[in-house]
């Protein structure tokens, strides 16, 4: 069974459009949209073990849509798999890698540190390429939004 059916037998929500909302704003190439499917079953199964749930529902569209967004990213697939010819963020100088860690006045001490390996994913800045990234990192991200959903199964 293909992994496509597999999402959509788990969810009450349209997989061909959200699927066509992230291929748009990703601007990915062919090879790009098999890896889609598998990043959105991944975070279709990340919210359904956290919500106890069988299926997402429609109420859950766009947390589904930010998290797989935020999973892309994390997992350095928007840059591997980017179809546009626009080289913009290639072409960046070395120091536009570089922030301004601490200022020192007196004899005019300036430090900086190096983020390339830290992105910022809609405002949270997350530590990318180390060995302590997992999708525990994503999930705390979204748990209070997901707890919202959250099935509490009883005890026989």
């Amino acid at each position: 069974m293909a992994i496509l059916e597999k999402i959509k037998r788990q969810s009450r929500i349209d997989a061909d459009e959200v699927k066509k909302i992230l291929t748009e704003e990703f601007s990915m190439n062919d090879s790009g949209k098999t890896q889609l499917d598998f990043a959105l079953y991944s975070t279709l199964q990340l919210i359904l073990n956290t919500t106890n749930r069988e299926y997402l529902i429609e109420d859950m569209f766009s947390i589904w849509v930010n998290m797989t967004k935020d999973y892309w990213c994390l997992n350095g697939y928007d840059k591997k798999y980017n179809s546009s010819n626009n080289t913009n963020v290639e072409e960046q100088n070395e120091n536009s890698k570089l922030q301004i860690k601490s200022i020192k006045r007196g004899d005019t001490e300036t430090t900086f540190m190096d983020n390339s390996n830290s992105i910022n994913i809609n405002g949270v800045q997350y530590q990318t390429g180390t060995i302590e990234y997992d999708e525990d990192i994503l999930l705390n991200k979204y748990k209070r939004q997901l707890y919202k959903f959250r099935l509490l199964k009883r005890k026989r």
